[in-house]
């Protein structure tokens, strides 16, 4: 008999798998990657088969109940990444596979209960609440345990699983149909030639078959289509459709029909590679020997803004897709998605996916199953595209890889999907190649030692016509000026912008130009507080600061709390509260006030949500119908933006002091990736960065773009903390309604783990902590955090067991 292991979606599975045999009538359909039902407890739960064997893993199996779908969800080689993902982010085994399972592929589990026999003998037996439980289900016949946990509360779950285990209820499971399924419509074919569709209309209306010979008239026009088409057009219901199907005259079949996102674009021929500098060749041939070899070697292609990146990958993409495997490309932000399937689109039409999450539930099944069935050569998408199911998958480009958006911060697992995107290839013998302008240091760390490949691209390059076709000539990278704003304090100018700025913005506004000014913080204000006693307005169930608007509302964004922005201090009851601190809305106020004549629009994502969707707003930019374009950390990522030669940073100094030993860091990348934006057409590019820390080292390296200077600075800082790359960090975080309990229950686990420490002799592990997490309330709960830093943190944590009520996040990427 054969024997699955399968890992299963219950809480208490952990991260192992379970055996299980396979019924002889599920004998010859059961697969590895297949979705199935199988008892675990008491109760029945999805799971997913990891593989077939000849013999169980333990003496006593239970039986697979049944298949939730007829082919595997899971491809053959994303199986052991699963396994992978599980072992290295320190998350269940069944948890880990949840990215790569096709859209609602999990469904509901209804409960349903009934009093037993016995159960009726000992209603008077027991408390008289389980006895008011028995009366009720008893009254009801059958009833399920959310009917019960509305009427008694959600103390009634424990009632119910006493009750049960005494054998005074008996419960069953009953499993909700898909949430989502292929969508089949009819569509109509004529059975004969068109002339003699015509002649029998003729027929039919001579008889009086009005209707029919309309639904034939309509057909001959249409040479056939949806039924739901030709309906409309010839308004004949369906039973004149039937009727002439009857008849044989015409042919009815149901087909499969798939929502595609990109259905809209045109399908003009391929667009011509454009000729390489020499740097980019270079990069190019080592990308392209390892494809040919099949060997999973990592680039980081390092490039200055603007240097031909990715002209590179597009050309690594024809390479690989010639060689008859395909591919995938990353990216950061959603917003990004548009511009980057604009320029694949064009050297690959109609051979383009794109999975995120802003496609709709359709859009994303359907666009799932055609990935996994192969009728696309490349994945356009962000964080979770690392994991689609494209088979045969022979390069993973991983663009802007510093960005943080590409670690999964909730729900679990929290993975990275760069480090995933290196391990994947590596198991598929791909290529990965990580592109940036200011790789994460510690990529730049494993570059330096070896351990991945450097290509370096370090001069900006425009597309330029020359006699041999499209080719590109250097352009510098824009002039970034430092303006200290204490000085423009001292010298009278209280306007958010300074005299530099403005006199930047006026030149290039007259010359037809356009400008961007990137403000690090969406909203109005940053927060509102009293100048008298300092008093700030904080979110009543998080401790985060609340955010003001424009509407005179202020905002958690964190939980969603809103409430209107008081006009008196509640401490001290003065009238001197106030919006401080910059967003986008002011910005974009004060912009049009300064620039009366200039056409001004937002880009952050609460215009985003008005405007449903990144490609209205980028589209007006991108096509000049708007002078200046404010926006927060997505205008930054990787646009290229021709008609932009200033850009303004509003005030560079938001972040450098945020609890995160990254911080610097961030600040010097953002600052360096919008200056980038200036400049990228044949106009020159000038950037200028308001502070008021103009002495700060990230501020300095990124206004002369010196990637260099700040890594070495940088090192040199974390060396002496060993901080990553000179060790990993795994957080542990709990999370109580009680701050005491929460405190408690931090610091009993923080002994635990030193003791552990103390016994193993882990001299080079580190545990700092318990302290609570910058944003101590969160949703009501307040949070704690343990920090382990070592050089495999989740070495200790493989022997200490958890309490519940932990979570993990090996390798964070904030602060917490």
């Amino acid at each position: 008999m054969p024997y699955a292991q399968v890992a299963v979606n219950s809480p208490g599975a952990g991260r192992r798998s379970y055996s299980y045999s396979i019924p002889d009538e599920l004998a010859d359909r059961v697969r590895a990657g297949h979705g199935v039902i199988v008892p675990f407890g008491r109760h029945t739960f999805q799971g997913i088969v990891l593989e077939i064997t000849d013999e169980p893993g333990y003496s006593r199996t239970r039986p697979i109940e049944s298949l939730v779908a007829d082919d595997p969800v899971i491809a053959a080689p994303l199986i052991g990444l699963g396994e992978w993902i599980a072992a290295y982010y320190q998350t269940d085994l069944y948890t880990a596979y949840r990215p790569m399972l096709p859209p609602a592929f999990e469904r509901r589990q209804t409960i349903i209960v009934r009093v037993t026999e016995a159960g009726r003998d000992a209603m008077e037996s027991v408390s008289p609440r389980r006895a008011e439980i028995l009366a009720f289900v008893e009254a009801a016949g059958e009833t399920t345990t959310a009917a019960i946990r509305d009427e008694f509360g959600a103390r009634a779950a424990r009632d119910v699983t006493a009750l049960t285990g005494r054998g005074y209820l008996d419960t069953s499971d009953v499993w909700e149909g898909p949430r989502i399924s292929p969508r089949m419509e009819t569509f109509v074919e004529a059975a004969a030639p068109v002339d003699q569709l015509r002649i029998k209309a003729g027929e039919l209306r001579t008889s009086g078959a009005f209707r029919q010979a309309d639904a034939l008239e309509a057909l001959a026009a249409n040479l056939g289509g949806r039924l739901s088409d030709l309906r409309r057009v010839s308004g004949a219901a369906r039973g004149s459709w039937d009727a002439l199907a009857e008849a044989g005259v015409i042919t009815l079949e149901q087909r499969e029909t798939r929502r595609d996102p990109l259905a809209a674009r045109d399908s003009a021929p391929p667009a011509a590679n454009l000729q390489l500098t020499p740097h980019q060749k270079d990069a190019l041939n080592h990308v392209t020997a390892s494809i040919d070899d099949g060997v999973s070697d990592t680039y980081l292609l390092h490039g200055v803004t603007g240097s031909g990146k990715t002209e590179v990958y597009l050309q690594a993409f024809r390479h690989v897709i010639e060689k008859g495997r395909r591919g995938i490309m990353l990216v950061p932000e959603i917003a990004l998605t548009p511009q980057t399937i604009g320029r694949f689109w064009e050297r690959f039409p109609g051979r383009v996916a794109v999975l995120h999450s802003g496609l709709t539930l359709r859009e994303r099944y359907d666009e799932w199953r055609s990935i996994a069935e192969g009728q696309f050569d490349i994945v356009i998408g962000s964080r979770s595209a690392a994991l689609a199911p494209m088979p045969d998958v022979g390069l993973i480009v991983v663009d802007e890889e510093q960005e943080w958006t590409y670690k999964q911060e909730s729900p679990t697992p929290r993975y990275h999907a760069r480090d995933v995107a290196i391990e994947r290839a590596r198991r598929e013998k791909a290529v990965v190649m990580l592109g940036s302008a200011t790789p994460d240091v510690s990529t730049m760390y494993a570059a330096l030692r070896t351990e991945i490949t450097l290509l370096e691209l370090p001069g900006r390059i425009t597309a330029a016509e020359n006699g041999g076709g499209t080719g590109w000539t250097e352009r510098p990278l824009a002039d970034v000026e430092i303006v200290d704003l204490r000085q423009e304090l001292m010298e009278g100018n209280r306007s958010i912008f300074s005299r530099a700025l403005r006199e930047a913005m006026t030149d290039a506004l007259a010359r037809g130009e356009q400008a961007i000014l990137f403000v690090n913080r969406r909203g109005a204000g940053q927060a509102v507080q009293c100048r008298a006693c300092g008093h700030t307005m904080r979110c009543r169930r998080c401790t985060t600061v609340m955010t003001y608007h424009a509407d005179e509302r202020i905002v958690c964004h964190l939980c969603g709390e809103r409430r209107r922005s008081p006009t008196r201090c509640p401490n001290c009851r003065r009238n001197t509260i106030r919006a401080i601190g910059i967003g986008t809305e002011r910005v974009a106020e004060e912009a049009m006030a300064a620039f009366p004549g200039a056409h001004v629009i937002r880009w952050d994502r609460d215009a985003v949500n008005e405007a449903r969707g990144h490609e209205p707003i980028l589209g007006e930019f991108a096509n000049g119908r708007a002078d200046i374009l404010v926006g927060t950390q997505m205008i930054a990522k990787g646009l290229d933006l021709p008609g932009v030669t200033v850009v303004g940073v509003v005030n560079a100094d938001i972040g450098l002091h945020a609890p995160d030993f990254r911080a610097s860091e961030r600040v010097f990348q953002l600052l360096c990736q919008v200056a980038g934006r200036a400049g990228r057409g044949h106009a020159p590019g000038r950037v200028i960065v308001q502070t008021y820390e103009p002495e700060n080292q990230a501020i300095q390296a990124a206004a002369a773009q010196d990637y260099r200077q700040f890594y070495l600075e940088e090192t040199q800082f974390r060396r002496q903390l060993r901080y990553p790359p000179y060790s990993r960090m795994a957080r542990l975080t709990c999370a109580r309604t009680s701050r005491r309990d929460v405190q408690e229950a931090a610091g009993q686990l923080t002994r635990l783990l030193r003791a552990e420490i103390r016994s193993r002799g882990m001299m080079n592990t580190r545990v700092i902590g318990p302290a609570p997490a910058p944003w101590e309330r969160l949703r009501g709960r307040y949070r704690w955090q343990i920090t382990i830093i070592a050089d495999d943190p989740t070495k200790l944590l493989e022997t200490v067991a958890l309490p519940p009520g932990w979570t993990v996040d090996v390798d964070p990427m904030s602060g917490g």
